[in-house]
């Protein structure tokens, strides 16, 4: 990760680390990524996270292919939702 976060700073590029939506909670592998985003000031947006999750409309009876994958609708779901954070915050370059 550190030679991912290297590259992205020599080349001037955002960095987002995002987590799509599953079944099983792991709380120390979240803390893990939260820890390692904030020490890089790296946006981390889990869609685990209820704000998210739900911010994107996201329905896991309806969005997931099994426990641990979203289906295509859930993908665009969470893709939207991406892009429209990404525009809102300025990082569009067009």
């Amino acid at each position: 990760m550190d030679k991912i976060v290297k590259l992205c700073e020599e080349k001037v590029i955002t960095l987002i680390l995002t987590k799509l939506p599953y079944t099983e909670c792991n709380i120390a592998k979240y803390n893990t990524i939260s820890d390692y985003a904030s020490e890089h000031e790296i946006s981390y947006w889990d869609f685990n996270e209820e704000s998210l999750y739900y911010g994107c409309g996201f329905v896991s009876g309806e969005d997931m292919n099994d426990d641990w994958h979203t289906n295509i609708w859930g993908a665009k779901k969470v893709s939207t939702y991406i892009a429209a954070r990404l525009c809102d915050e300025g990082h569009n370059r067009y």
